[in-house]
């Protein structure tokens, strides 16, 4: 961008920041904070316009005050029309805080915070299928969070029409719940008094242990309490 450029750009971003301090309630309020982020963008500023986007979703979903005081001067279209942008910049900031995290956990489950943020706000949405399982294998491959991968595997299989996750989402499932139960055997085997005992899995919620070695033998039930 060549400096006449650029210094066009800043002058358009003073301009939109001000008429949203300036009036807050301007019924275009939504385009000119889209305008602010997409400036800082340009700018080269990037994790700047991200925020801004953020901020778009915060301040103008469809349950946000701004949107609800709005709603009886605009049509439902308005309404649709102006939540669809809160939810693309949402999920525009949630890819990107992904794309950036390079493998920092924090940022990780930071991007992972905000594709639930979508989901539970825009569920119905064509996108909410592919962004559900991303969800899924994030905590499943990356954060090795396997309760909360199992729960968002299951919500693919079973919740939505689309389909061509529904059988590897299943069997997913399945294995994040053996990994989560199993490491629980693993945490019952270092700090309980069965720290010797051979235990194996026999359900979700019931484990046998046979016990040997130092502890008294004989055969046990221990439940697992979630």
């Amino acid at each position: 961008m060549d400096p006449q450029d650029r210094r066009f750009v800043r002058d358009s971003l003073y301009v939109y920041r001000r008429l949203l301090e300036i009036f807050p309630n301007y019924v275009r309020a939504p385009w000119v904070q889209k305008q602010v982020a997409d400036n800082l963008q340009r700018l080269g500023e990037t994790e700047e316009g991200f925020r801004a986007y953020e901020a778009l979703f915060v301040h103008y979903n469809r349950t946000a005050p701004w949107t609800k005081v709005k709603a009886s001067e605009f049509s439902p279209e308005r309404v649709e029309e102006i939540d669809s942008l809160a939810a693309y910049c949402l999920l525009e900031a949630a890819k990107y805080t992904y794309a950036q995290a390079g493998g920092n956990l924090t940022k990780v489950r930071e991007a992972a915070d905000k594709f639930n943020c979508y989901l539970d706000h825009y569920a119905q949405r064509k996108e909410a299928y592919e962004i559900n399982m991303k969800l899924a294998t994030i905590y499943d491959k990356e954060l090795h969070n396997y309760d909360a991968a199992w729960e968002e595997y299951l919500r693919v299989s079973r919740e939505y029409d689309q389909d061509s996750y529904r059988q590897v989402a299943a069997y997913q499932a399945v294995l994040a719940k053996f990994i989560a139960l199993q490491s629980q055997v693993n945490l019952m085997k270092r700090e309980s008094s069965f720290n010797v005992a051979d235990i194996s899995v026999s359900d979700d919620t019931v484990l046998s242990a046979t016990s040997n070695g130092t502890v008294a033998s004989g055969n046990y039930s221990v439940s697992v309490l979630s």
